[in-house]
């Protein structure tokens, strides 16, 4: 049984958002759409604009970087945290630079970019 990362978004646009990677992969977070998991790609993102909405919720996206975090999955006890934002990458609460969670198997972890783009993060099996 191979176990994966879940990514699921919980606020902003990234709200009922899931994503899935395999060990051994990375992925970039971020408001560009060159992002593996990209806001811009969003349901959400993609509704309002077509309602003719997108220069009051392209507003938001001033405090997410087009490249504002990575996410290496090297393996289940070992999921790297790197920063890469001007604004800042909260782990937990905590503004971090760089950080490796080793105990998802126990608890999940919450990431917040910008100021309401949440992600929580778990194994999934």
């Amino acid at each position: 049984m191979k176990i994966l990362l879940r990514i699921k978004g919980t606020d902003g646009f990234v709200k009922d958002e899931e994503f899935t990677v395999r060990p051994g992969k990375s992925v970039i977070i971020g408001r560009s759409r060159s992002c593996d998991i990209s806001l811009r790609k969003t349901r959400r993102y993609k509704s309002l604009r077509k309602r003719n909405q997108g220069e009051t919720i392209d507003l938001r996206f001033r405090t997410v970087s087009r490249k504002h975090l990575k996410v290496n999955f090297n393996a289940p006890d070992d999921v790297e945290i790197e920063d890469m934002s001007s604004n800042g990458t909260f782990l937990d609460g905590e503004k971090i630079k760089r950080a490796v969670i080793n105990d998802l198997d126990r608890r999940e972890h919450s990431i917040l970019i910008g100021v309401e783009e949440r992600f929580v993060l778990s194994l999934a099996r």
